[in-house]
C-alpha cells in the first residue's frame, strides 16, 4: 500500500513469509528493481535465502554462499551474478536493478 510501512521479525528458526504466486514476480526480459531493508544478526548458513521466487532450476532470488550474498536469475548456481557482503548487526538497504541487460546491485 502506498504510504504504509511494516516489518517482519524472523528469529532464524525456520521462518518464512510466503505469498501467492503472481505474474508480477515473473520478470522475463523486462527491466525491474527489487529492493528491501535487512538486519542480519548472525552469519547465515550457505544457501540461506533472503527473498526468492524460484525452484532449484528457475526463477530468481538472493542467497548466501561462501561469505557473500548473491543474486541469481535462472538456475541458482549457473545464473548467480557477482556477490556482495552485508555487515552484521545493522540495517542495510539491498537493491538489484536490471535495466537493458544484466542485474546490478
Amino acid at each position: 500500500m502506498p504510504g504504509s510501512c511494516s516489518s517482519i521479525y524472523f528469529d532464524g528458526a525456520g521462518d518464512a513469509l510466503r505469498i501467492a504466486n503472481h505474474a508480477d514476480f515473473s520478470f522475463g526480459d523486462e527491466d525491474f528493481t527489487i529492493d528491501f531493508r535487512v538486519y542480519i544478526r548472525d552469519t547465515p548458513d550457505n544457501w540461506d535465502m533472503i527473498i526468492s521466487k524460484a525452484t532449484l532450476s528457475s526463477g530468481w532470488g538472493f542467497f548466501y554462499h561462501q561469505g557473500f550474498w548473491k543474486f541469481y536469475m535462472g538456475h541458482y548456481l549457473n545464473g548467480a551474478t557477482g556477490g556482495f557482503s552485508i555487515p552484521l548487526d545493522g540495517w542495510h538497504h539491498v537493491a538489484v536493478v536490471r535495466e537493458s541487460g544484466d542485474p546490478n546491485y
